[in-house]
């Protein structure tokens, strides 16, 4: 018998279909998330993915199930996350939240936030659930701000200044290091952002703390306000302070204070304020006169001193070259050379003339310094000394020293007369007794020329010690000069000293003025004779040097090469205080009336002037030694060699001279010499006889030779009034001696050559010739 069991099932299929509808519901809601939604068992391996998580990983259903989830994780963060899944497992916690990198099936980084949930049966755990979201985006964000974060507060380290931020209440919110050091106040004060201690230690070092809370309280009131001052401190420092608003999105949220140390900035600014103020000073206040000079020597500045020199005014000198303002026409090639060497960047010393506005010239010390910025020359500063009186006065003074020096020789220069005047009249008088021997006429005829020609040499060198002449700088060889000082000692000097002299053989010459190398010699050698009142050696040295050597002794030797002469005695010698004081004009150890203090000061002037040196060594009964450097020219000179020819080598002539001479021997005896070489000769007393025999005879004279110092009028005055009858005639004046302003002056007129007296037959001879055949 068939038997059957009916249930009814309606409610639990009811409750089957429930479930399984609300499972589809919970399966779509999964698939349809955006967020990644899977589930592990108890060892972390998937059970389940959704598909975001497929997307998400790249991986398909079947190779994400059963992986492990640290294999999704980034390899170098497994063990990290390993350790904190443990940590909250331990902890006992149902869920947390936790944010880790992964890496998906082709390598790509992503950042997951995930929630995971804890699935336990009783006290077991079966899994987890986790519900991850994409936050890579954020991260990247956070990451970038964090960043930029970074980078700002590097720069805000990095700033000179110091940077303090505070909101709109004055509240501190940031700050850098370089704040809490400049001001000095600890830092743990600042990051407490101890507003009132702070302002508190502010106020106590300032000088004006009342008018600092002024500022501030003044900004606040005004939020949009920028504001910049100067604080000063009571220690000296100085703060340049700037104030800003701080804004976001133009919104004003607070106020940046920015404060730069300046105190060296301020010390440095106010010493180059006081350097310019005394630099302006000194040039408008240098007696010197300055004009500040461009590239191409265009004036752009001169002080009082420069216009009072040469007269002119501000508006006259602006913008002008300054050669085309101060430089002689007869200068002007000199002038553009300085230009040129100072535009090489070389400081130029030198003195020379310049011409005022009125176009009278003035002697001047120049120096040039040049303005050099980045190793170029931009221009240069140009300065004038005007020592017109003071060179008048040293020619004076030298000319009065020269005369001092032939006075203490006086007696010496008699006695050597005497001894020719002896020569001469007891020869003549031998002649006049003797039989007419032509071997004994010949022999005493010789003596008697001799004799002469040394009193001519004698009174040569007077006139070169003597004369007045602008100074003439040319070839000199200290050796000839030596020797010839050395002879016009040897007869005027004791007998009692010794003349010694230790020449180096070839020196090479220098540049110099020969007369006043001959002054600086017998200068020297007259201080070393009356250091000897009882006798003793005089010994002249002459030698070449290098500047290397001389340095050595000499600091300020600059050149490479010298020639040193030296004039040493035997005599009392000097105290230290004594040679310090020798070359100062007016000082003098002599006795009083016996000498005027002028000659070493004298010396010391024309060795300066040679950019020479003098120095000296002494010691209190040891002797003097007086070393003079004379600085070689970096090119050698070169002498020109006169070769002279005898008498009997001049061609004489037959043109008509006519001789104008006051003294009768002499106009006979030239008379006489002239006329055996073939000349007519017509001779006059005086000048105006030669006037009216020129005029009876003018179509015959050729040549007129006539002496300068002559009765009624001179031979300058007669060449004037024959040139009126004659402007072409050749004309000769003769002297002993003329001035050198006159001697220029004549030849500028016309006058063809000097003749020099005593007369040399044989040297007027060739003069004759020489200017009649240039006729």
């Amino acid at each position: 018998m068939l038997q059957a069991i009916v249930r009814d099932i309606t409610e639990r299929m009811i409750a089957e279909e429930a479930i399984k509808e609300s499972e589809e519901k919970y399966r779509h809601l999964v698939e349809t998330a955006t967020d990644i939604i899977a589930r592990t068992d108890a060892k972390g391996n998937f059970v389940y993915v959704n598909s975001v998580g497929f997307r998400v990983f790249g991986y398909t259903e079947q190779e994400f199930v059963r992986k492990h989830y640290l294999e999704m994780v980034a390899p170098e963060y497994r063990s990290k996350m390993h350790r904190h899944y443990l940590r909250q497992v331990l902890s006992g916690k149902r869920s947390w939240y936790y944010e880790f990198p992964t890496v998906n099936k082709d390598g790509t980084q992503l950042w997951l936030g995930q929630n995971v949930q804890l699935l336990k049966e009783g006290d077991r755990v079966i899994g987890f659930h986790l519900i991850a979201r994409n936050i890579t985006e954020r991260k990247l964000a956070e990451e970038n701000l964090k960043n930029s974060l970074s980078l700002l507060n590097a720069t805000l380290e990095s700033t000179a200044d110091g940077i303090l931020v505070v909101s709109t209440e004055g509240k501190i919110t940031s700050f850098n290091e370089k704040f809490v050091t400049m001001w000095g106040i600890p830092k743990s004060i600042v990051a407490a952002r101890d507003d009132n201690q702070v302002l508190a230690f502010v106020l106590d070092q300032l000088k004006d703390p009342e008018g600092f809370v002024k500022k501030v309280k003044d900004l606040y009131a005004q939020p949009e306000a920028e504001s910049y001052d100067v604080l000063e401190f009571k220690d000296g420092k100085v703060f340049e302070r700037h104030s800003l608003p701080q804004r976001i999105d133009e919104k004003t949220i607070g106020r940046v204070w920015s404060f730069s140390d300046i105190t060296e900035r301020k010390r440095t600014q106010e010493s180059l304020d006081l350097q310019r103020t005394r630099h302006q000073q000194l040039f408008e206040n240098s007696p010197a006169g300055i004009a500040m000079l461009d590239s191409d020597d265009v004036i752009l500045n001169a002080n009082q001193a420069f216009k009072k020199i040469f007269q002119y005014s501000s508006e006259e000198l602006q913008g002008r070259k300054i050669n085309d303002l101060v430089v002689p026409e007869s200068l002007a090639d000199e002038g553009e050379q300085l230009s040129l060497q100072s535009k090489s960047g070389k400081i130029l010393l030198t003195q020379s003339k310049r011409k005022r506005k009125d176009g009278s010239l003035i002697s001047v010390s120049i120096a040039a310094y040049p303005v050099i910025i980045h190793d170029e020359v931009i221009g240069k500063y140009a300065m004038y000394v005007d020592f017109t009186e003071q060179k008048n006065l040293e020619d004076q003074l030298r000319q009065a020293q020269k005369m001092e020096s032939l006075g203490t020789l006086a007696s010496g220069i008699a006695h050597d007369f005497n001894n020719i005047l002896g020569i001469i009249i007891g020869h003549a008088s031998l002649l006049e007794r003797m039989p007419a021997d032509p071997h004994f006429i010949k022999k005493h005829t010789e003596a008697i020329t001799k004799a002469g020609m040394r009193g001519a040499n004698l009174v040569k060198q007077m006139l070169t010690f003597a004369r007045k002449t602008d100074v003439f700088i040319g070839s000199v060889v200290l050796n000839d000069i030596t020797n010839e000082v050395a002879k016009f000692l040897s007869g005027t000097i004791s007998k009692t000293i010794t003349v010694s002299l230790h020449l180096e053989k070839d020196l090479p010459p220098i540049e110099a003025d020969a007369t006043q190398i001959h002054q600086v010699l017998l200068n020297l050698c007259v201080n070393a004779r009356d250091a000897m009142p009882s006798g003793g050696t005089l010994t002249i040295t002459t030698r070449r040097e290098s500047g290397e050597m001389i340095r050595t002794k000499v600091l300020n030797a600059a050149a490479d090469e010298y020639i040193v002469l030296s004039v040493a005695d035997t005599g009392t010698g000097m105290d230290e205080a004594t040679r310090t004081r020798i070359f100062e004009p007016f000082f003098t150890t002599k006795d009083y009336g016996k000498g005027t203090g002028l000659g070493l000061s004298l010396v010391f002037g024309i060795m300066e002037s040679h950019n020479g040196l003098v120095t000296v060594e002494s010691k209190p009964g040891e002797g003097s030694t007086f070393f003079c450097y004379f600085p070689l020219p970096l090119k050698p000179i070169e002498i020109e060699q006169k070769k002279e020819r005898l008498a009997e080598e001049i061609s004489g002539g037959n043109e008509t001279v006519l001789l104008v001479e006051d003294e009768k021997i002499l106009k006979e005896l030239l008379k006489d010499f002239l006329e055996e070489n073939g000349y007519l000769v017509l001779t006059a007393g005086d000048a105006e006889e030669g006037l009216e025999i020129y005029k009876r005879n003018q179509e015959k004279i050729q040549l007129v030779i006539s002496d300068l110092g002559l009765p009624k009028f001179g031979g300058d005055e007669l060449y004037r009034k024959l040139k009126m009858l004659n402007p072409t005639l050749p004309f000769l004046l003769a002297s002993g001696f003329v001035e050198p302003g006159m001697k220029g002056q004549m030849l500028g007129e016309g006058v063809r050559e000097f003749i020099q007296k005593p007369y040399n037959p044989s040297e007027v001879l060739r003069t004759i010739r020489r200017v009649l055949d240039k006729k």
